[in-house]
C-alpha cells in the first residue's frame, strides 16, 4: 500500500493561487493608497491609507502621463564650467627633460649633484643605492648670501638605500642631493629623475661640473 507523506500537486497549486490573489489584494488595498496614494476601491480612503501617502510628501502617480512621458534630451543639459585653478597647473615654455646617471662611491666617499631650476618648477625621481648612504636633499637659491640653503629632507644617522619623491622648488636656484657613503664597502647610486630644470651641476673634490641636459624627444 502507497502512503502519501506530502502535499498533493493540486494542494500545492491552490496554496501557489491563494497567496497570489492575497498579494494582489493587499497590494491594491493597502499598498497602492498609503505609498503612493492610488486608491481604485477607495478602500484607502475609508482605512485612513491615503493619509499615509499624503503626509509622506508623495503625489499621486499619474500613470498615464508616465506611460507618454520622453526621456530628456541630452542637449538641453548644460555644463558648468568649473574655476581654473591655476596654481595645479603650471605652463612651462620648454618641454621636460629626463635624467638618468650613476654615482661611484668609495668608502667614506661624498659627492653632491643638483639640478637648476626656476622657481615653481617641478620634479619627480628616484635613486638607489647598492648600500645605505647618508643623503640630504636641499636646495642654494641663485640670489642670496653665499652658504646660504634650504634643506627637504635628510638622513644623517644610519643612513637609507632608497629615495623616491616630487618636487616643487620654493626658489630659482639648485636643488638635489649630498650622498655620502659612511659604510666599508663601495657602493653604487642611481637617480632617475624627470622635470623641468635646465641642467645638472656636480660637486666632487675635483671641483665643481655643469652637465649639460637635453630635452625629452
Amino acid at each position: 500500500m502507497n502512503e502519501h507523506t506530502g502535499p498533493s500537486v493540486r494542494k500545492l497549486a491552490g496554496a501557489t493561487i491563494f497567496a497570489l490573489v492575497l498579494a494582489a489584494v493587499v497590494l491594491v488595498v493597502a499598498v497602492l493608497p498609503a505609498e503612493y496614494g492610488i486608491d481604485p476601491l477607495g478602500t484607502g480612503r475609508m482605512l485612513g491609507l491615503s493619509k499615509l501617502a499624503e503626509e509622506s510628501g508623495k503625489a499621486p502617480l499619474d500613470l498615464k502621463a508616465l506611460a507618454e512621458a520622453k526621456p530628456t534630451p541630452i542637449g538641453n543639459k548644460q555644463l558648468a564650467t568649473p574655476l581654473v585653478l591655476t596654481d595645479w597647473n603650471r605652463s612651462h615654455p620648454t618641454r621636460y627633460k629626463v635624467d638618468s646617471r650613476k654615482f661611484e662611491l668609495e668608502p667614506g666617499g661624498k659627492l653632491e649633484f643638483k639640478y637648476q631650476m626656476r622657481k615653481g618648477a617641478n620634479l619627480v625621481y628616484s635613486w638607489e643605492s647598492t648600500g645605505k648612504v647618508k643623503y640630504e636633499f636641499h636646495g642654494e637659491p641663485n640670489a642670496g648670501p653665499n652658504g646660504t640653503y634650504q634643506s627637504y629632507a635628510i638622513d644623517n644617522d644610519a643612513g637609507v638605500e632608497r629615495g623616491n619623491g616630487s618636487f616643487t622648488a620654493p626658489f630659482s636656484g639648485i636643488h638635489g642631493w649630498y650622498f655620502e657613503n659612511a659604510g666599508s664597502s663601495h657602493v653604487t647610486v642611481q637617480l632617475l629623475s624627470a622635470g623641468f630644470y635646465t641642467n645638472g651641476e656636480e660637486f666632487l673634490k675635483t671641483g665643481h661640473n655643469v652637465v649639460e641636459l637635453k630635452e625629452v624627444k
